[in-house]
């Protein structure tokens, strides 16, 4: 997400329900042990059942899916120089969902080429 966020800034998270997300969002989730804030392309599903899909902005491919479980929040704020800066609802947008669009396709194209299909698609080979 560099430079608006840098690993081991401070941000200020707040917690959402799954309809609260939207495109150019920046959202906090877990993996791994760790937080890590991407920027939201788009979601797949509805309420709990909703998996999005997100990409980091220095990044070349989308992340794998999150799952609603495993979201923290939307990032909010980022502590910069010591003063906080409001990342405002879909600020992120013209850097991430455009760019991030084609990684994201790469992604669910792979995920089905891996077997993971959807019903009613023949698996890829």
């Amino acid at each position: 997400m560099a430079p608006e966020l840098e690993e081991g800034d401070e941000v200020l998270i707040r917690s959402v329900r799954p309809g609260d997300l939207a495109p150019g969002d920046v959202v906090a989730y877990t993996r791994g042990g760790r937080i890590i804030s991407h920027v939201l392309l788009f979601s797949l599903g509805m309420g709990k059942n909703r998996r999005l899909f997100c990409k980091g902005t220095a990044n070349r491919r989308g992340d794998p899916p999150v799952r609603w479980e495993d979201v923290v929040g939307r990032v909010t704020a980022v502590r910069k120089g010591g003063a906080m800066r409001a990342i405002n609802r879909g600020h992120m947008e013209a850097s991430g969902i455009f760019a991030g669009l084609t990684s994201c396709l790469t992604l669910l194209i792979g995920n089905l080429k891996a077997g993971l299909h959807l019903k009613g698609v023949a698996k890829w080979t």
